[in-house]
């Protein structure tokens, strides 16, 4: 579980009842932990993690000297951590708990650049190269524009004979394009071609 989706957990144990004091501070120092763990690189000789001091002038260090977010994110969190183990009041605590969330913040601000989705009017390369045949020649067949399609995909794409589909780049399990979804793309460019001509 990340520790965006683990906050929320954490949240609510906090505000709950049921949360000893010891256990609070097991916690806190947990996350603690994984601050230090992620400043790892930046921990200098004979680092005592116990030293609050140390924790607190390590934290303000790499806030200062403007480190890659990741570092920057963990130095708040450690110095967070710090505090709320000091006097581990509700307001320090959820400033603690804040931080911990946020170690993914580099992650999600990633993310958020991609949740609107395309910009208005903009395709991918299928629907383009399809678009780009048919204004070429209105009257294309499908089968000559699949089998143009074969012989010259779009960049990063290769044809692969046995499962009659294209692949395409990708990190992990790489994505497909199948002579139905090209039928669909086709049949929506030829409309959108005639909507526009009229």
């Amino acid at each position: 579980m990340s520790p965006l989706d683990e906050s929320v957990h954490l949240r609510a144990l906090f505000d709950g009842p049921l949360l000893s004091a010891e256990a609070r501070l097991g916690l806190l120092r947990r996350m603690q932990t994984e601050g230090l763990r992620r400043l790892a690189p930046h921990l200098p000789a004979g680092f005592c993690v116990d030293d609050a001091d140390q924790c607190i002038a390590l934290a303000l260090q790499v806030e200062h000297a403007a480190a890659d977010a990741d570092a920057t994110a963990a130095a708040r969190l450690l110095r967070a951590c710090v505090h709320a183990l000091e006097s581990p009041d509700a307001r320090t605590v959820q400033r603690a708990v804040d931080a911990y969330a946020l170690l993914d913040a580099p992650a999600v601000a990633v993310a958020q650049k991609f949740r609107v989705g395309r910009k208005q009017g903009t395709v991918g390369p299928w629907r383009q190269a399809i678009r780009k045949m048919l204004v070429a020649n209105p009257e294309a067949k499908n089968a000559d524009m699949w089998t143009a399609l074969r012989k010259k995909p779009p960049r990063g794409w290769k044809w692969l004979q046995y499962g009659e589909r294209f692949e395409g780049p990708g990190a992990g399990v790489p994505p497909t394009f199948v002579h139905k979804t090209f039928l669909v793309y086709a049949s929506e460019e030829r409309k959108r071609l005639a909507g526009i001509s009229s």
